[in-house]
């Protein structure tokens, strides 16, 4: 154009990349209205609440200014975008590993298997956990999501019942009956007491 041109552009969208550009001509006014229709695209942002499903928001960028159109006029960079959710809640979680190191499954067992998954899913969102020798639990800090790896893994080694017999006492092998042999006569039933 052969003269400057007055344009401001806020911090907060230094890091906007503009295409090249390169036009004879047009004059600021085109100019600026080719680079708003070229830069509109359709996005698609995670919703609320914490990224459950997706929303598609058009965004554009551009410049803009008020008023008569003069060699003086001050052009404003402007940017239509979706506004990210506000990233979830971090929570504190305890597991308690006592079942499952009787059983002989390690602390470092249960909490390998947690990051692997972590891993595979490509989670990048922090969190931290800590095993409690004393207490024997397992204490997890993280966006909910991500512990609910650690649910998934405690549910697929299988918390055990409680047994119906004593430390340290099998239950009693039951008859059988052999093909061709008598059968076999049930266990007679032990009398209730009455109070």
């Amino acid at each position: 154009m052969g003269r400057p041109l007055n344009a401001i552009v806020p911090d907060e969208f230094a890091d906007i990349k503009l295409p090249a550009l390169k036009m004879t001509g047009v004059d600021v006014s085109q100019l600026f209205s080719a680079l708003r229709l070229a830069s509109q695209k359709t996005e698609a942002v995670q919703g609320l609440p914490y990224g459950t499903g997706y929303s598609y928001h058009q965004t554009t960028y551009g410049f803009k200014t008020e008023g008569k159109l003069s060699d003086d006029s001050i052009w404003y960079f402007y940017a239509e975008r979706p506004t990210s959710p506000p990233p979830p809640p971090r929570v504190c979680r305890f597991y308690s590993l006592a079942p499952y190191l009787e059983r002989g499954v390690t602390v470092d067992d249960i909490t390998t298997a947690i990051e692997t998954g972590w891993k595979m899913l490509g989670e990048t969102s922090p969190r931290t956990m800590s095993f409690h020798k004393d207490t024997k639990l397992l204490i997890a800090v993280g966006e909910a999501s991500n512990l609910e790896t650690i649910d998934a893994v405690l549910k697929a080694l299988g918390q055990p019942g409680p047994s119906p017999f004593p430390p340290g006492m099998a239950p009693m092998p039951q008859p059988r009956s052999v093909p061709g042999g008598p059968p076999v006569p049930k266990p007679a039933e032990t009398p209730k007491s009455e109070n």
